[in-house]
């Protein structure tokens, strides 16, 4: 839909949150073109990121600490 169209208009990258992964918000990036940046956790809801991304064939987009995940994010903000 329209709200898609404004997200990949808009973001450039996709922050997915800690602990909790995003569900449907990161979904959504994806599907707007947007690499999502995601830290995989030991908990189900901390390994659905990289379930989407995964799944969106981007698994170069998952990180596992907390370093790899700002100096990922930063490294992707600088290329853009």
């Amino acid at each position: 839909g329209a709200h898609l169209r404004r997200m990949g208009a808009l973001c450039d990258l996709a922050l997915d949150t800690l602990q909790y992964n995003s569900h449907t918000t990161g979904a959504d990036a994806l599907w707007s073109g947007a690499p999502l940046v995601t830290l995989s956790g030991v908990s189900m809801a901390s390994r659905v990121g990289a379930s989407l991304a995964r799944a969106a064939g981007m698994a170069d987009t998952i990180v596992f600490s907390h370093r790899g995940y700002a100096d990922f994010a930063a490294a992707l903000l600088r290329a853009s």
